[in-house]
């Protein structure tokens, strides 16, 4: 057997053609009505497509968590793992009082719409406090399934 370099390095030096030059696949780039609302469906343009946000139906109580893990020798971890999640004074001591500035170039506009449906869905909650903190926020597209997530 004699050993070869990899087929790959016969490449190397040649410029690869840009994704111009190649015709979009029929299933990618196809407007689809949808069969529920009528809605034309782009994939070339996410925001025509339907957010998924399926309702959360199940939530844990932590105090109730808490409660069953008495004696547990995790107790001890649990119990500090729900408060970071859930005292609002653990992060006061250790970030400054305002978050850092997000640069403009950084952000985008959510349309109102998705953020009312992650709200009705319970995803996300309103908060009215000072900001500690700035998220980036992106959607991803599900052609197979002609929606977006976020």
């Amino acid at each position: 057997q004699s050993l070869r370099p990899p087929r790959f390095l016969s490449y190397l030096g040649i410029e690869a053609p840009s994704s111009k030059d190649f015709p979009p696949a029929p299933h990618t780039l196809a407007c689809q009505v949808d069969p529920k609302t009528g809605k034309v469906l782009d994939p070339s343009r996410p925001l025509t497509l339907p957010l998924h946000a399926k309702n959360v139906i199940a939530s844990l109580d932590y105090k109730e968590v808490l409660k069953k893990a008495t004696g547990h020798q995790s107790y001890d971890q649990l119990k500090e793992s729900y408060r970071w999640l859930h005292d609002p004074n653990i992060y006061n001591a250790c970030f400054s009082k305002s978050a850092v500035h997000l640069p403009d170039e950084a952000k985008i506009r959510l349309p109102d719409a998705d953020i009312q449906k992650w709200i009705d869905t319970n995803k996300v909650s309103e908060y009215y406090g000072e900001p500690r903190a700035f998220v980036h926020i992106f959607y991803v597209v599900e052609l197979a399934k002609l929606r977006r997530r976020g």
